[in-house]
């Protein structure tokens, strides 16, 4: 096996798999090469996307992802990555934002805070 062959082989074999760590997920990037420059280009590949250096955020399922150097991370953003349920409260969910609320006495309260509860929390 040449030196060429053999760098190929350690750079591809990590492809097929995924790094997950919490609420993010990493990954090594594509390759693109040109045999008559034998020159090595790397990018990103993610949802119908490709890109070379950069973030993308993907809105509609709360995710921003970056291309740097040889990898690629996404990672969910807003409070919905770590929402579960709560005894006692409403789930409110706007975009990628997440509340929870309780009513006491007719009012609505915040289930942390038992400050009033922001209906308007996503225009902020």
């Amino acid at each position: 096996m040449n030196q060429v062959s053999f760098s190929f082989s350690v750079l591809f074999v990590p492809l097929l798999f995924w790094h997950t760590d919490g609420a993010c997920r990493y990954r090594f990037n594509r390759i693109r090469y040109d045999k008559d420059k034998q020159h090595v280009t790397f990018y990103c590949s993610y949802r119908g996307y490709n890109w070379s250096n950069g973030r993308i955020l993907f809105p509609e399922v709360c995710e921003e992802c970056e291309c740097k150097g040889y990898m690629l991370s996404c990672c969910h953003v807003g409070t919905a990555a770590n929402s579960g349920e709560y005894e006692g409260c409403t789930k409110v969910t706007r975009k990628c934002e997440v509340r929870y609320y309780k009513i006491e006495n007719g009012q609505k309260l915040d289930c942390f805070s038992d400050l009033p509860f922001d209906e308007n929390f996503w225009l902020k």
